[in-house]
């Protein structure tokens, strides 16, 4: 049975007291809805209809549905009484779904498209849409596909590679040959500044190139106390480190 929903019926078959035999008088069903309190049927006060050899059928209304466990007792003067139990089944709203799309009814989410009413139309209006993007990609007048992708590479990057056959130009030469000359430029030819101040001790190894070129290129003054390094301009410090001598050690202490 389904859970809150009319037009249903529910049937027992009926037996004579007496003998056993099939009972073909008035029955009266009484229902109780997850076991609470049982009441005379509310259509037709509960009147059953006799539909043949003691089978006799009950019409509930929707609320009389409207429960998990619902029994139905149907009881008649001189026979047995006899309980229907049904668990209703839940849920029960998608049996007639309208259209998806249609405004009030079925997946409404989808009604913001207007002109949809079927999961086709859906279909047909994106299939469409994307055809649109192919073909102005690929029916260009006089336009290659492979034109028309250079174009699209031009555009995303028109500082760089002019097209395809460029950016494969540009990949094919990354020889390790090609590979290897650029680190012997970077290392013979490049310049790089000297260093701005004392490097960690895990920096880098170019940092701390810099660091040493730096200390034993520059000019470094002392006093009783302290080493100055100061920069290739001799116009700032570039880093301290004190100092002390007792007569027998002389100690320099790290660069700050």
């Amino acid at each position: 049975m389904k859970k809150n929903v009319a037009g249903q019926k529910i049937g027992a078959q009926m037996l004579t007291a007496a003998d056993g035999t099939a009972f073909t008088g008035a029955v009266t069903v009484e229902v109780t809805l997850d076991a609470g309190t049982q009441a005379t049927g509310t259509v037709g006060s509960g009147a059953c209809t006799h539909e043949g050899n003691g089978y006799h059928t009950y019409a509930p209304s929707q609320a009389e549905t409207n429960g998990d466990l619902v029994a139905f007792t149907f009881h008649g003067t001189g026979a047995v009484p006899v309980t229907v139990q049904v668990y209703t089944a839940f849920p029960q709203t998608g049996d007639n779904f309208a259209l998806i799309g249609a405004t009030g009814s079925g997946l409404t989410s989808l009604a913001t498209q207007a002109s949809v009413t079927t999961i086709d139309d859906l279909l047909d209006t994106e299939v469409a849409a994307i055809k649109t993007v192919v073909d102005a990609i690929l029916v260009d007048t006089g336009t290659t596909l492979d034109g028309k992708l250079d174009t699209i590479v031009s555009a995303i990057d028109p500082t760089g590679a002019a097209d395809l056959d460029a950016i494969k130009a540009s990949t094919d030469a990354l020889t390790l040959a090609a590979i290897n000359a650029q680190v012997v430029d970077a290392l013979a030819t490049d310049t790089y500044p000297e260093s701005s101040g004392v490097p960690a001790a895990t920096a880098p190894l170019a940092v701390k190139i810099a660091w040493l070129c730096t200390v034993a290129r520059n000019k470094i003054t002392a006093n009783g106390t302290t080493q100055t390094l100061r920069n290739d301009a001799d116009s700032a410090t570039v880093a301290t480190s004190t100092v002390s001598d007792d007569g027998t050690t002389f100690t320099r202490g790290e660069w700050t």
